[in-house]
């Protein structure tokens, strides 16, 4: 958001600037809800009303949205792993979350859920033959290296949450700038992500595709609604 506020000096159309020059501050914590209200969503399908109650989260990165994700994913009951190279970020979440137990790595663990904060593309197709998490669920932007990596997910039943959908809460949050938004309706919005991800997996069951493609076939169809909209109205 500081470096926003710069940009911000010379035009008036950026936003996530701090509060203090009119924004919204910075957006991690809204990510990170977004991403837990994904999650959480997906695992009441996957798992029943318990949702992520009891069950192993991997978090592979603790930086700004990593480490409020955990925090979430703690007082939700989940048991979490928690990988990040610097040694200081994991400094940081043991000392507010002593449960929190770091590894080396987490793609590898026995999880529940893997959830990618850091880094995109760590879904590859060897990654994914030896993932032993049933569900993919996190922050990273592109987390495929290719396309077809959903579909092997799809295959070998592993639910995954769409990047573009469960990280899509500071977006979210910037974006409620612009239409003078207050901070509890940019929280409603961030929590209807939840009921975004129902629907995707929904889909997914009845069309028989993978998430992704139910995610992406929504995407296609508000774009013709709203192209179809502006031609209507010209």
């Amino acid at each position: 958001s500081d470096d926003l506020d710069i940009i911000g000096e010379v035009t008036s159309h950026v936003v996530g600037r701090s509060v203090a020059a009119g924004g919204s501050g910075d957006s991690g914590f809204s990510t990170a809800y977004g991403v837990f209200c994904a999650m959480n969503s997906a695992a009441e399908v996957a798992w029943g009303a318990d949702g992520l109650y009891g069950r192993t989260v991997g978090v592979e990165g603790a930086g700004k949205v990593g480490f409020h994700l955990v925090g979430m994913l703690v007082e939700e009951g989940a048991r979490v792993v928690v990988s990040d190279p610097y040694e200081p970020a994991l400094a940081r979440l043991r000392d507010a979350y002593d449960s929190v137990q770091p590894a080396p790595s987490v793609i590898d663990q026995p999880l529940d859920v893997y959830a990618p904060c850091a880094l995109g593309a760590t879904l590859t197709e060897s990654s994914v033959r030896s993932i032993e998490a049933r569900m993919v669920c996190g922050a990273a932007n592109n987390q495929l290296l290719t396309a077809n990596v959903g579909d092997l997910m799809a295959a070998k039943g592993v639910l995954w949450v769409p990047d573009f959908v469960a990280n899509a809460g500071g977006l979210i949050q910037v974006g409620g700038e612009r239409q003078d938004k207050s901070e509890d309706d940019v929280l409603l919005d961030v929590r209807r992500i939840g009921s975004t991800v129902a629907n995707i997996l929904e889909t997914s069951r009845v069309d028989g595709v993978s998430t992704g493609e139910a995610a992406l076939g929504i995407v296609r169809r508000r774009l013709q609604d709203a192209r179809s909209t502006t031609e209507a109205a010209l």
